[in-house]
C-alpha cells in the first residue's frame, strides 16, 4: 500500500521540483538583461587607413642676409670729389655756396655733419677740404660716431614703408 500512497504524492513531488528548478534559474540571472548582440552594416563605413609615415618638414628658403653695410670714415672723405662723396653718402640735405667753397649739410636726428668742399687750383672740381660736425644733446662725440648715425637713419627711412 505504502506503493499507493507514492504514487498519489508522485506528481505533487515533480510539481515541487519543476517549480524549485524554475526559482534556480531566475535567481541565477541578474537583474540587468544582457545587452542584445548588434550588427553594423559594413557598406557605408570606409575601410580603415594604414596610419601615414610622418611627413618630413619642408625646408625653408632661407635668404642670406644682407652684408652689414660698412659704413665710410669721415677722415677718408678728405680729398674726394663732390661726386664720390654723394656716392658715398648722399645727397646733402642743404648747400651752402661761398666761393670759393661749398659747404654740404647731412642732418640726423643727433647731430648735423659739414662737409667742406673747395674747388681746386684750376677752378675744375669741388673737393672735401673740411669736415665738422655739430651734436644736440646726448649726440655722438666724434666725426665717425656722427656719421653713422645719420647714414643709419637715411637706411631706416629708405626701408620704411610710408603711410598715407
Amino acid at each position: 500500500m505504502t506503493f499507493g500512497l507514492r504514487n498519489r504524492h508522485q506528481p505533487k513531488a515533480k510539481l515541487f521540483a519543476a517549480v524549485a528548478c524554475v526559482l534556480l534559474v531566475g535567481a541565477c540571472q541578474s537583474s540587468t538583461p544582457a545587452p542584445a548582440p548588434t550588427t553594423r552594416d559594413t557598406r557605408d563605413v570606409p575601410p580603415v587607413q594604414p596610419a601615414l609615415k610622418a611627413r618630413p618638414k619642408p625646408e625653408i628658403a632661407r635668404v642670406a642676409p644682407e652684408p652689414e653695410r660698412i659704413y665710410p670714415d669721415p677722415d677718408a672723405l678728405k680729398g674726394i670729389s663732390a661726386r664720390d662723396v654723394i656716392e658715398a653718402i648722399g645727397q646733402p640735405e642743404f648747400v651752402r655756396k661761398d666761393q670759393p667753397a661749398e659747404i654740404w649739410q647731412y642732418r640726423g636726428s643727433a647731430c648735423t655733419l659739414d662737409v667742406f668742399l673747395y674747388q681746386s687750383v684750376t677752378g675744375a672740381a669741388y673737393k672735401v677740404d673740411y669736415i665738422e660736425t655739430r651734436t644736440q644733446p646726448n649726440g655722438p662725440t666724434s666725426n665717425r660716431d656722427c656719421l653713422v648715425s645719420i647714414l643709419k637713419e637715411r637706411d631706416a627711412s629708405k626701408t620704411t614703408v610710408p603711410t598715407s
